[in-house]
């Protein structure tokens, strides 16, 4: 895994070059910081203005994929140009229905969801800093605030619940101090991007993530696109590693504000120009 800045003018060279991209872009860790309470993350002024911009260029397509729920997602944007896959892929804006028959089957098992869900609420009701998220098509346990001393309980709790389901038709997966349940289905972030990718028929891809969920488009679509992991890690398949989201948000205005002639300046340099700017 290298560092992107040390890497950048084969990738900043093939955008150039291409004349059909595409992004896709991580939501939490990537292009705003975790934080305690999910409903308070929002996108800084600087993002959102790379966004745009990139979303806005005829030859862009910008997808933001995430497991939020669609309608959570498309109430934190305001361009119309950027597309939204909720829910690990299971949800897609509207334009891009015709899901494959893994993602419509995993919409049989909501009432399965929703038994589990009552019994997860029932269980962690008194616990401070647990909280579960419905999200329609899946569910989120959160733990953010839990403090340390009841790691173990709860972890033993979680063991109970996935022996007790595990003949159900859900899988769970961790991550950043979150439980993600969906329906155990052939479908995930990385065959989500897969078909979008296959349906929008770019000439350059670049996948931006930070979790183990964001593992399966960096796996899947590793000979397809440049694939950058927020945080580096020896475990991770992606290509190239980005320290940040302020460093995810040099990438998006450098790519936005591209000058013709970049290969003049080291990678750090425009990185720094485009940090400057705000």
């Amino acid at each position: 895994m290298k560092y992107f800045w040390r890497d950048w003018k084969n990738i900043l060279r093939d955008w150039e070059k291409s004349s059909c991209r595409i992004l896709f872009l991580d939501f939490d860790g990537t292009l705003t910081p975790i934080v305690n309470d999910p409903k308070k993350a929002h996108v800084n002024e600087g993002m959102a203005q790379a966004l745009n911009r990139l979303a806005s260029k005829k030859s862009n397509q910008t997808v933001i994929v995430s497991g939020r729920s669609l309608k959570d997602l498309r109430s934190r944007f305001s361009n119309r140009h950027v597309l939204f896959m909720g829910n690990h892929g299971l949800e897609m804006t509207p334009h891009m229905e015709g899901m494959p028959f893994p993602a419509k089957l995993a919409r049989k098992h909501v009432p399965f969801l929703r038994i589990l869900e009552r019994k997860l609420r029932i269980t962690f009701m008194f616990w401070p800093g647990v909280w579960v998220e419905d999200k329609k098509y899946s569910l989120s346990l959160h733990y953010r605030n839990l403090s340390k001393d009841q790691f173990t309980m709860f972890h033993e709790l979680i063991l109970f619940f996935q022996h007790k389901f595990k003949d159900g038709p859900l899988v769970w997966r961790h991550g950043k101090r979150v439980w993600e349940i969906r329906p155990r289905v052939d479908w995930d972030k990385g065959r989500a991007v897969q078909f979008v990718h296959k349906k929008l028929k770019s000439d350059f891809c670049l996948i931006l993530g930070d979790d183990t969920t964001d593992e399966d488009m960096f796996s899947r679509m590793r000979d397809k696109a440049y694939t950058i992991r927020v945080g580096r890690s020896k475990r991770s398949s992606a290509d190239y590693y980005l320290k940040n989201t302020q460093d995810v948000r040099a990438l998006l205005e450098t790519l936005s504000r591209l000058p013709s002639k970049h290969r003049s300046m080291s990678g750090h340099e425009l990185k720094e120009s485009v940090l400057c700017r705000n």
